[in-house]
């Protein structure tokens, strides 16, 4: 089955935008994390404006340096689409020797008030 390459497209945006936003979040300029991950500050740039493609490597890099990961999930309904998302966006936050913790804890939440068809 083909693939509609504009969602393709709004994913790498979604993700640029997030990778702004951490990055702002962490007090780092465009410059100082292109810096740190070793990659082109018209790369990064291009990533965060107009979600540029980029290979995984770097992805890697410039998640690391922001202390981010990308959680890969199942679809879901709508409802837990939308609380999956809004997890997400905090856990980003989450400093990394308080994420088990909390996980735990969104894990034993899901559970409780989820559907189960989800």
């Amino acid at each position: 089955m083909a693939r509609d390459l504009r969602d393709d497209e709004e994913v790498r945006r979604q993700l640029g935008a997030t990778i702004r936003r951490l990055r702002q979040a962490r007090g780092l300029t465009l410059r100082e994390l292109a810096h740190e991950c070793d990659v082109s500050f018209a790369m990064l740039n291009h990533i965060e404006l107009r979600g540029q493609n980029t290979t995984l490597a770097s992805l890697q890099r410039i998640l690391r340096a922001l202390d981010a990961r990308i959680l890969v999930e199942e679809p879901q309904t709508p409802v837990a689409a939308a609380v999956s998302m809004r997890l997400a966006t905090v856990l980003a936050f989450v400093p990394e020797e308080e994420r088990e913790v909390f996980e735990h804890q969104l894990a034993l939440w899901e559970r409780r008030y989820l559907p189960k068809d989800r």
